[in-house]
Order: C-alpha cells, then sequence, then structure tokens
C-alpha cells in the first residue's frame, strides 16, 4: 500500500466535516456576526470524499482512533503539576487532531475547547465552539459565548449596541424566544455598555429587560438592586430588589441575611428571625462556623425581640441548671464508685460563653432581676480573668517580629477586657472594679482601643462620679455610637429626665438591633415607655413582602435534595472490552421556580467521576484520579425542568488502564460528586449544597484475541489487511503492556518480533492506520522491546501525526526527532516541538510519554498465581 502524502497543516485545523448548520448558526450568518468562512468550521485539510478514499477503515474504527488519540492529549496535559499555557497548546493539538477522527463529537470538542481556553488562544476557542454550536444547538453556554464574542468584534460602541439591539428586539428577538437566559445576559451586557456611554435611560431599560427575562440571573438582580436601592429610599421597593436578588440564588446565604438585616432596621422582627435562620441554616449546610459571636450576638438579639427578655433569660438559667446539674451527677456518681474526680468538671466551671452571658445580664438588667444579673457578671469574671491571663503569657512569648499573631492576640485580648468593662458599667455593678480595668487596658493596649476609649472613659466617669458630673460629656457621644447613646440614655434616666432618655435609648435601638446593645436600650425604651416601640412607617408593608415569599424557601434548609436532583446513568452497562463508555448525567430542578446552574449558581456543574474498577474480580489497587467534567449547558433550569448530559467517565487514566487490562473481565463504576472537594481527611467528596449520585455498573467483556499464543499475535501482525490489523491493536497492547496477561505477557523475544513486524509494515499504512499505531501501540517507556517500534514512529512526516508522536514517545529534549520537527516548516508542529522540548528540559518533566504500565491488579500474596479468577 503506498502511502499517503501529507497534507498542508495550518495551526489549528480541524479535519471535521461541517454538519448541518444550526439555528443559531443561521442566525450569526444572517445578522453578520459571524463570517461565512469561519461558519463552515475553519479550514478543513481533508474533504470527507478524500478522507474515505485515504482509508480502508470504518467510521466506528475510525471514531475509536479518536478516542485513543484524545486520550493522549488529555493525560498528558493532567500529568504536569503545575499546567502551563503552553502544556495546554500541546494538549489542544492533540485533541484537534483527534477531533478530525470524530468530526461529530460535542463530547471531544468541549475537552479541546477547554484546552485552548488553558492555552490562551482566544480565536481557537470561537472556532471551536462555532463547531459545538452546530453540534449542540441547545449548548446556551456556548451559544451565548459565541453571541457574545461576535459582537464584540465590532469596531465601536454604537456597532456593538447596533448588535444588541438586532438581537435583543430585532430578527434575534424571535431566534432567542425560547432562550430567555441568553437574552437576559445579552441584555445585561448591553446595558453595561449603555452605562459606559453616558445613556443612563437606555442603561436602565437594558437592566430592567435583563431581570425581566430571566429571574435566576444573579448579575442582573445584583446590579439591579444596586442601582435601584441608591436611587430610592423606600424602604419597600429596596426589601423587594433584596428579595429578587434573594430569588435569583435563593441557596445563598449571604443574601438570607442581607434581606434580615433589612427587615430588622424596620423591627419586622419576625420575618427577620425566618430569613436568619434559614442564612444560618444554609451556611452550616455549607460549613461555615455559625457559633461565632457574631452569629450568637444577632441570632440571640432576634430571640429577644420576637420572644422577650424573659425566654432568653429562662433559657439560659435552663441551660446552665441542667449542664450543673449533669455534672453535679457525674461526680456524685464517681465518689460514689470511688473513682478520682479532681479532672472532672465541676458544676461552677460550667459557664456560658461570652456573647450569650452579655445577653443573660442585659436580660436580668432588664427584668430587673438583680440577683441574676451579678451573679452573671462573677461568671463573666470567672471566664474572661483565666483567658486574658493565657493571652498576656502569650504575648510574653510572641516574638516581637511576628506582628500578625500578636496583633491577633491583642484584639482578643481587648474584646475580651472590654466585655467585661461594659457590662459592669452597663450594670453598675463594681464600677470602680471597671474603671481601674479600663485604666489598665489603656496602659497596655491604649492605641489599639481606638475611638472606643473615651466613651469608655466617660462612662467610668459617670458611674464613678454621677450624672450630673458627666452629662455634657455623654452628650457628645449620643449621636456616634450605639454604646454612647445607651449611656447618655442611662445618665438620663438616672436625672429623671424619662422622655430624653427614650430617645437616646431608641437611637441606640434602632442603630444597633442586631448587638446586644441596642436590644438592652430597646428593652430600656419600652420599660420607660410602658410599651414597646412603634413600628415605623411601611413596617406593615415590608412583613407583608415578606410574607409572601413562597413557603417552598423554608424547605431548603433541609439541605440540597429539596431543590435538585442528580442521577448518573449510563447508555451502554455491557460493553465489548474496548468500546467505549459514555455516563448520562441528569440534572433536575424541582422548585417552582428557575434556578441558576454553572459554577457558583444553585445547581453546580463541576464533577468528580471516582472510578471503583474491579479487574477479574479484584479490586484494582492504588488511587485511579477521577474524571473532571463540567456539565454546564444550561445556564438555567425552568420549575421541574431536566436536562441530560452526556460525558466520558474514563477519558484519562481509568480508561487506559481498563484498556491495558482488556483481556480480563472489568467492571466499573463511577461516583459523581457534584461541585467536588479535595482533602478535609479524605481524598475527595462533594462540595456544600451538593449532591452525589454513583452509575450502575459497567462490565467489559474480555478481548477475544486474549486467548491467541504470542506467535499467532505476531502472524495477524504481519498479514491483516488494514481494518483487521487495527482491531488486533488493543491485543496488542495488552500482551505487551499487562503483567497479568490472561496468555501471559509477552516474553522479551515475542515483544521484539512483535514490534519489529509492525514497524517494518508502518511507512506503508495510510495515515488513519499509522495514527491507530501510534495512538494504540504503548511507547518503549511500558515496555522497552518497543523502542525500534518509537524510532521509526517518530520519523512521521504527516506534522499532524508527527506531533501526536512526540506527545506520547519522547522522553529528552536531545531526542533528534525534537530537533527535526523544531526546523519543520509546519509551524504547529514547529511550535509544538518547541514546547515540549522546553518541558523537557525542566528538572522531573512528566507526560504521557512516561506513563509505566499499570502494575498487577492481584493482591500481593496471589501474584504467582497470575492464571486463576479472570
Amino acid at each position: 500500500m503506498t502511502r499517503q502524502p501529507a497534507p498542508i497543516s495550518p495551526v489549528r485545523i480541524f479535519r471535521s466535516v461541517v454538519p448541518a448548520m444550526s439555528v443559531t448558526s443561521v442566525m450569526l450568518l444572517t445578522l453578520g456576526l459571524l463570517s461565512p468562512a469561519g461558519a463552515a468550521a475553519g479550514s478543513a485539510s481533508l474533504s470527507q470524499p478524500e478522507a474515505e478514499e485515504r482509508s480502508q477503515l470504518s467510521p466506528e474504527q475510525r471514531a475509536a482512533i479518536g478516542r485513543q488519540i484524545a486520550r493522549i492529549g488529555i493525560i498528558d496535559y493532567r500529568s504536569q503539576s503545575e499546567p502551563s499555557p503552553a502544556d495546554a497548546e500541546i494538549s489542544a493539538a492533540v485533541l484537534s487532531f483527534a477531533s478530525g477522527f470524530r468530526p461529530d463529537d460535542p463530547i471531544l470538542l468541549r475537552y479541546l475547547i477547554a484546552a485552548e481556553r488553558a492555552a490562551g488562544d482566544e480565536q481557537a476557542v470561537i472556532d471551536a465552539t462555532a463547531s459545538l454550536v452546530r453540534l449542540d444547538p441547545e449548548d446556551e453556554v456556548a451559544q451565548l459565548r459565541l453571541i457574545s464574542w461576535s459582537i464584540s468584534r465590532k469596531q465601536t460602541t454604537d456597532e456593538r449596541l447596533a448588535a444588541y439591539a438586532e438581537w435583543l428586539d430585532g430578527r434575534g428577538r424571535d431566534f432567542l424566544a425560547d432562550s430567555p437566559a441568553i437574552a437576559s445576559r445579552l441584555a445585561l451586557d448591553a446595558a453595561l455598555l449603555h452605562r459606559e456611554d453616558g445613556d443612563d435611560e437606555a442603561f436602565i431599560g437594558r437592566l430592567a429587560q435583563a431581570t425581566r427575562l430571566d429571574s435566576s440571573n444573579k448579575e442582573a438582580a445584583a446590579l439591579a438592586a444596586a442601582v435601584f436601592g441608591q436611587r430610592s429610599q423606600d424602604p419597600v421597593a429596596r426589601l423587594e430588589l433584596a428579595i429578587n436578588l434573594l430569588l435569583a440564588d435563593p441557596v445563598d446565604p449571604a443574601l438570607h441575611l442581607a434581606v434580615a438585616e433589612q427587615l430588622a432596621e424596620r423591627r419586622a422582627f419576625d420575618q427577620a428571625r425566618r430569613f436568619f435562620n434559614l442564612a444560618a441554616a444554609l451556611y452550616r449546610l455549607a460549613g461555615t462556623d455559625t457559633e461565632t459571636p457574631q452569629f450568637i450576638e444577632a441570632r440571640t438579639s432576634l430571640d429577644w425581640h420576637t420572644d422577650g427578655p424573659e425566654a432568653v433569660l429562662a433559657n439560659f438559667e435552663r441551660q446552665l441548671r441542667s449542664q450543673r446539674a449533669a455534672a453535679k451527677r457525674r461526680i456524685d456518681q464517681l465518689i460514689e464508685l470511688g473513682q478520682p474526680v479532681q479532672d472532672e468538671l465541676r458544676p461552677e466551671d460550667i459557664r456560658l460563653d461570652l456573647e450569650r452571658e452579655r445577653f443573660r445580664l442585659y436580660a436580668a438588667l432588664a427584668l430587673g432581676d438583680r440577683i441574676v444579673a451579678e451573679r452573671s457578671i462573677e461568671d463573666l469574671d470567672a471566664s474572661t480573668t483565666p483567658v486574658l491571663d493565657r493571652i498576656g503569657d502569650l504575648l510574653a512569648s510572641t516574638d516581637q517580629s511576628d506582628t500578625q499573631s500578636r496583633n491577633a492576640l491583642v484584639q482578643q485580648g481587648i474584646q475580651l477586657g472590654v466585655s467585661t468593662i461594659v457590662a459592669r458599667l452597663v450594670a453598675d455593678v463594681e464600677s470602680r472594679v471597671a474603671a481601674d480595668s479600663l485604666a489598665r487596658l489603656i496602659g497596655t493596649w491604649g492605641d489599639a482601643l481606638g475611638d472606643q476609649t473615651a466613651v469608655l472613659e466617660a462612662a467610668a466617669r459617670f458611674r464613678l462620679n454621677g450624672a450630673d458630673a458627666s452629662l455634657d460629656e455623654l452628650a457628645d457621644f449620643a449621636d456616634r455610637t450605639a454604646l454612647g447613646a445607651l449611656f447618655y440614655g442611662l445618665a438620663l434616666e438616672e436625672l429623671g429626665r424619662n422622655d430624653e432618655a427614650i430617645e437616646q435609648f431608641q437611637r441606640a435601638a434602632d442603630v444597633a438591633p442586631l448587638k446586644a446593645i441596642g436590644v438592652l436600650a430597646d428593652a430600656k425604651a419600652a420599660g420607660l415607655r410602658g410599651r414597646p416601640a412603634a413600628e415605623p412607617q411601611r413596617t406593615g408593608e415590608m412583613r407583608s413582602v415578606a410574607e409572601a415569599v413562597p413557603n417552598w424557601i423554608d424547605t431548603l434548609a433541609a439541605g440540597p435534595r429539596s431543590f435538585m436532583r442528580l442521577s448518573a446513568g449510563v447508555e451502554q452497562d455491557f460493553l465489548p472490552a474496548t468500546a467505549e463508555a459514555v455516563v448520562t448525567l441528569e440534572f433536575r430542578n424541582t422548585l417552582p421556580r428557575p434556578l441558576g446552574m454553572g459554577g457558583d449558581r444553585p445547581i453546580g456543574t463541576r464533577l468528580a467521576l471516582i472510578p471503583r474498577i474491579d479487574i477479574a474480580s479484584h479490586q484494582l489497587r492504588g488511587a485511579v484520579d477521577p474524571e473532571v467534567v463540567d456539565a454546564h449547558r444550561k445556564l438555567r433550569l425552568a420549575p421541574g425542568e431536566a436536562v441530560s448530559v452526556r460525558v466520558w467517565p474514563d477519558a484519562g487514566a481509568a480508561g487506559l488502564i481498563q484498556d491495558i487490562k482488556a483481556g480480563h473481565r472489568v467492571r466499573s463504576r463511577f461516583n459523581a460528586l457534584q461541585n467536588f472537594q479535595v482533602g478535609q481527611g479524605v481524598p475527595y467528596q462533594r462540595g456544600p449544597l451538593s449532591l452525589a449520585s454513583e452509575t450502575p455498573l459497567i462490565t467489559r467483556v474480555p478481548l477475544t484475541q486474549a486467548t491467541l499464543p504470542a506467535q499467532d499475535l505476531v502472524a495477524y501482525a504481519r498479514t491483516a489487511d488494514e481494518p483487521a490489523l487495527v482491531e488486533f491493536l488493543p491485543a496488542f497492547r495488552a500482551a505487551l503492556a499487562d503483567v497479568d496477561y490472561p496468555q501471559g505477557q509477552l516474553s522479551a523475544a515475542d515483544a521484539a518480533e512483535l514490534a519489529g513486524v509492525i514497524a517494518a509494515r508502518y511507512p506503508g499504512l495510510s495515515l488513519d492506520t499509522r495514527a491507530a499505531i501510534v495512538a494504540i501501540m504503548p511507547p518503549a517507556r511500558m515496555r522497552q522491546e518497543l523502542a525500534p517500534l518509537d524510532r521509526v514512529v517518530l520519523q512521521e512526516t504527516d506534522p499532524l501525526l508527527a506531533g501526536v508522536a512526540l506527545v506520547s514517545r519522547v522522553t529528552s529534549a536531545s531526542d533528534p526527532s525534537i530537533a527535526e520537527a523544531t526546523n519543520s516548516e509546519d509551524p504547529a508542529l514547529a511550535g509544538l516541538a518547541r514546547a515540549l522540548a522546553a518541558r523537557l528540559r525542566l528538572g522531573d518533566p512528566d507526560g504521557f510519554a512516561f506513563l509505566p504500565a499499570p502494575p498487577s491488579f492481584f493482591p500481593a500474596d496471589d501474584e504467582a498465581d497470575t492464571g486463576r479468577d479472570r
């Protein structure tokens, strides 16, 4: 057979046949946003008739070759500990060649797009995206990328705005009628461009259009909340904007917290507590600590506002009694049993944390219970004194140059010290002790105390010298901080000026509704007034707006299954040895409202497919890296809508291992972890607010050729026609690289003979068959007897295939084939060779060519018995 001439290969050639154009592609052409040349999928080096003439292989065989070539590019990139753009460029070159064998495969095309993006080649990304849109016209992410890029190519602002208008108001509107999520994002981009252009009216119009088209467009909702919130002082309108933003991403706890704060500011405390509790629950689901001082203070404030100080105090007292009684019972039991008790926690050592203790104190003060208030001060002292002592010791032992650690200790000490001082001064219990503590605090850390120093000093003088002597001084701080207003109110109350005191207490309460100081001030005002504060104007409307938020939002605290479903299936569960496995991932929105999809959206689309592989009834030893996939095809899912995404579960190392072990029965299943995380005690785990789903078992039957002895394999390599030769290549690979091969791994002599036969035939084979040999036959790194075949393969003259050969076989920058390729007239091959050479010159390089053959799958004590249980 004569060898085909090497085609001329421009950079990033797509060897593909252009399928029928999608509606979006036609629209892009119609609007002049994509050139006819670009719509034709770039430069094709071979048309389909030419491809058919050059190859005797079936379409199925060519597709299988493409998958094997793609695996080289994928594994090579993933082998790099810190992949660079040059590494991505190498991978993209291999994947681009692979796509010529699978011109209608969107899965492979997405791997190519990811590689081109990592390489920083924007034009190549767009070229591939144009092909992807034709293959998968339902891919909204690809469509949006293509449309946005085509608009960005316009030279002037007016031209870009005209293009946006054509899509949103003109001929493009009908094409996007079923894609409101795309239209919404185009409207937002147009709005931002109008704002840059200074057209406020058009900016507002497009922004409103963006939020109207897609309520899950979080960026549009956030911008609307910021813009309209700044322009309106209407608390109801501002709350509606905050709720619209919340509903755009109802599992974002920060948005629930923002709504709760707005409601608390207007004294709609019942609804504020509802949204705060939802925020806390979502934070906990995400693994965020909600027992921080800030959370405890806000939560207890809302409990106080909603249930009253009696309920708050009763809860804390009940908690202390229960825990102290349990500690006493424990000690009594140990004494009765004659056991030592010196290391046991005593009842008097059980106390509330600092934040809860402050509320216990303030609740007792609000209820006039001086006994509990004094006990609370004692507990506060007992809790903080040893901590302050430890902080002092740590500061003494911490290096002066470690400013970060020292500053953290100082701030912790100040917080504790100030808390006890304020508590004593507010309660007017041991005020002299508080004043002395303040003096020591100022003497030690005065510079770090900041603006609160003057307020605390004025408060201490008030308690020591009386209200008359300090009233004017306190008045200066009343409009600066909630603490200043509280102490001014206490002084006015002491002088019997109750109406003025109520005003100051209410000021502190309004400034800090979710702080302990503000809650106490609110209670003081209510006590002097004889009734709670009246709700501000329009609070009733705000409560109604909050109450109208549907009840399904309250179910989100139950976890991710309350709003979505994820299921992992397989297209076929029983496959020939080297057939292609495909996993289908189905995402479903179970809420009665659209939900966004993507990286930081409610329905995450980045998943790790964790493999479990059993070979001949033995689990594969050693961890196999998961297949990481991004299933981002839709920008949102409508209520009840589902989308199914096809992915390769074993495009990388897992697939290569299974192929090499193809002489055995191989069973595999994959656990799909949504928004996976790495570490934290386990290699991989699903992320917060995410789901996991395991595929059914996939069974691969052994290769039929695996029963043949070595000489039969060599004979087939010598005499088989090209289609039959390609069919036998997986068996050759297994026999050469599998130490557990059923007929026994080929001896050195047999391996050398097989390699020599294939090497001799290689130059006369068609390009497709040569590509199959390069992709499937192991490199010499896996079996040294294959070195002669590597030398022949590395003399490949087709530039694209030569690039794949380099990536799959060269392990040294001094290899002659690197120098020859670097001097190639083909710019793509020369560029790849230079990038590969640069990588190989680095210390301890890695890549596909460095992969060793996989070890035996048998347990260590069974390795000698390699013939059983297959």
